[in-house]
Formats: structure tokens, sequence, C-alpha cells
């Protein structure tokens, strides 16, 4: 997280290196074509001052031999998930992200694979494969670099 929200850009080669590990375990398995990046918000963005899982996803690409596809995009506005529950976070995401007009049709059957820096619930990976599916492409995996523990409450 220090990586993504503090912008450490040291912490980033640490992530690229486990997201590089993972894609290179998919790879043994499922034939991949491209890595699609999940979308931050512009606000996100914003605030950073960098689009980080694009950034980690061009990296890990160039590492692999990969293409990168920017797929997704945000169709409607979901709040910060950070304080949300696994239910919470579900419907937040519920028809967030859609495929890119621009892309839509273009790339169909095209096999490719999710990239997110960090798994909590799987809802953003739920959403993205779902948006991703919908729009005719076939999604092999999700990578992520880290798995957030759950918190006792």
């Amino acid at each position: 997280m220090a990586a993504k929200e503090e912008n450490q850009k040291s912490a980033d080669q640490l992530i690229i290196a486990a997201l590089s590990k993972s894609l290179e375990t998919a790879f043994r398995n499922v034939p991949i074509c491209a890595i699609v990046p999940i979308p931050s918000q512009s606000s996100s963005n914003r605030r950073r001052g960098r689009d980080f899982v694009a950034e980690i996803t061009i990296s890990v690409a160039r590492q692999c031999g990969v293409a990168v596809l920017p797929l997704l995009q945000h169709q409607r506005a979901v709040r910060d998930q950070s304080k949300l529950d696994i239910a919470g976070r579900r419907d937040n995401l519920a028809m967030a992200l859609a495929v890119k007009p621009e892309f839509a049709g273009n790339y169909s059957a095209e096999k490719v694979v999710i990239l997110d820096d960090l798994l909590t619930t799987g809802a953003t990976i739920r959403e993205a494969n779902r948006a991703l599916t919908k729009g005719g492409f076939q999604v092999q995996a999700a990578v992520t670099a880290c798995v957030a523990l759950r918190r006792r409450r």
C-alpha cells in the first residue's frame, strides 16, 4: 500500500517482481495474449499523482513479454472501498466497469489476464471478469501482487 497510496516508488519493484512471478506461473497453464489492468478512478490518480496500476502493469508486461490492453473503464462512480465489508464492496462495484467503446468488438475472443495490485475480497476481480466476459474476452486468470488479510472486528 505504501507504493500505491504514499507514492513510495522503491516499493514498486517488489510489487512488479511479485506480479511477474504470478504471471510466469499463469503462463505455464494457460495461453495469454494480453494483460488487462484494473482501472483506477481519475480522482484517485490525481490524488496519488500517478496511475499506479497502469504503471506497474506496463513494467510487468515488459518483463514478461506480453501486451497490455487497457480495456476497462469505470462507467459510474464508486465509493472508496477501504472501509467497506464484503457485501459493501460487492454492491459498490456491481456493474461499475465496462469495456471501453474503442475496444468493443475489436479484440473479441482475445485471451486476457486481469492484473491488480491487491486482492481484498475479490469484488474488483469479479466485476472486471464480468465486464470483460460480457465484452467478448476470454479471461484466463487474474493475478495480484498480494492478498489482504481480513481484519478482525
